[in-house]
């Protein structure tokens, strides 16, 4: 009887849990890809009109707001609910409280601020703790995904310096209001987050055998 009680989990025993984390991690993905889509076209749709706002923010002032919001709550939950390693668990929650500041305050500087720290903080993940390993000879697919991750943290970094710029500039200048720079950038911010996640969850590049 004891030794029954105290007998470690077997790797089948465990495969349905990790498919479950697995398929959270992919859900992420899916809210990361589809919000900037369904917020677009549900408000297309909503107005009739073939019209862009100038951020993904800016749809918290339209039909969409419970989209935004809802959406932006379910990644914050999860991410402070998130749990892999000591590092993961402390940049995950505080990921997690800044995107649902976001929701909360649609209003200048927490928004921003909150955002700003949100997409940083994944980029970080994305870049450093997602391609960590204690393998001594990786698996080629871990080296797939490393390269993935990285991409995505750049990608993340680098559409922040440009919403940065569009930010300083686009008030002077019509044209470049026209191309709604903010909200292009945010959507392939939000686009690299999510494909991080599909490869966190085996969705895109598999994982080991």
């Amino acid at each position: 009887m004891l030794r029954q009680l105290t007998k470690w989990p077997t790797k089948a025993s465990t495969q349905p849990l990790v498919r479950s984390y697995l398929f959270l991690r992919t859900g992420i993905g899916i809210i990361g890809v589809a919000l900037p889509i369904v917020l677009i076209l549900g408000n297309m749709i909503s107005v009739r009109s073939f019209v862009f706002l100038d951020s993904m923010s800016a749809y918290y002032q339209s039909v969409m707001r419970d989209v935004f919001v809802g959406s932006l709550w379910a990644i914050g939950i999860f991410l402070m609910c998130y749990r892999y390693d000591y590092l993961d668990d402390i940049a995950s929650t505080i990921a997690g409280v800044a995107v649902i500041l976001v929701s909360l305050f649609p209003t200048f500087p927490v928004h921003q601020v909150s955002a700003a720290c949100f997409y940083l903080i994944i980029a970080l993940m994305a870049t450093f703790l997602f391609r960590r390993t204690d393998q001594k000879d990786p698996m080629p697919r871990k080296l797939q995904r490393n390269k993935a991750y990285l991409i995505c943290g750049i990608a993340i970094v680098l559409c922040l310096v440009l919403i940065g710029v569009a930010y300083h500039y686009e008030s002077d200048n019509a044209w470049l209001q026209s191309l709604h720079p903010i909200l292009v950038f945010e959507v392939l911010a939000s686009l690299a987050f999510g494909v991080a996640w599909f490869v966190k969850g085996g969705t895109l590049l598999l994982q080991d055998e």
